[in-house]
């Protein structure tokens, strides 16, 4: 046979077709990852709700109570409105409330009122014309406590007006006002503040 050489099987005009290695095998390569990502996406589905936030990380959540008081009920004082020379010591207690944040250590105070004589160092009852005055003391109980949250806390303050003070006093209603406060028993601020009215009422001769 003369001529050129031709590759068995392949027709002397037709030229001959060359596949490259990676086209051949593309569509296997294809359908594995397929498979590959479907499968992944299952999984992620089959995880609890947690497990899957708990990927994604997580939050925490915190608050801090500040501590505080509030006086809910503080009556006006009335001392008792009749004195003989034959009578005692005169005195009323009143019932204060208030609430504080549970666990709240705090001290209950009383100032020294708006008519504090410092020279007999004692609280002043003034009179109507602003000269007059009977002196009186008060007590508080209990003077320190801690608080309760929602429950009220009931105090007790009491005032007292000796008898030697008053036998004398012209009559007249002779009153004063005083501050009741609340303080945080660590650092000393003021949680809560409220004012008492107090009156006594001499009658004439």
């Amino acid at each position: 046979m003369c001529g050129s050489a031709v590759e068995i099987g392949q027709h002397p005009e037709v030229p001959r077709r060359f596949v490259r290695a990676d086209t051949r095998h593309r569509p296997a390569t294809w359908r594995i990852g397929a498979k590959a990502a479907a499968l992944a996406l299952a999984a992620a589905a089959a995880l609890p709700a947690p497990a899957r936030a708990g990927s994604a990380g997580s939050t925490g959540v915190s608050a801090t109570v500040v501590d505080s008081c509030r006086f809910v009920d503080v009556p006006e004082g009335a001392l008792p409105p009749a004195f003989t020379p034959q009578a005692g010591d005169a005195s009323t207690s009143l019932t204060v409330q208030f609430r504080c944040t549970r666990t709240t250590p705090y001290r209950f105070e009383v100032d020294a009122g708006r008519h504090f004589d410092s020279g007999t160092a004692s609280r002043q009852l003034r009179g109507p014309d602003d000269d007059d005055a009977i002196a009186y003391s008060l007590e508080l109980t209990p003077g320190t406590g801690e608080g309760r949250g929602s429950q009220l806390v009931t105090a007790t303050v009491t005032a007292i007006v000796r008898h030697a003070d008053y036998e004398h006093a012209d009559p007249g209603t002779y009153s004063d006002v005083v501050g009741l406060t609340l303080r945080d028993a660590r650092s000393g601020k003021v949680l809560a503040h409220e004012v008492l009215p107090l009156r006594l009422s001499a009658p004439g001769p």
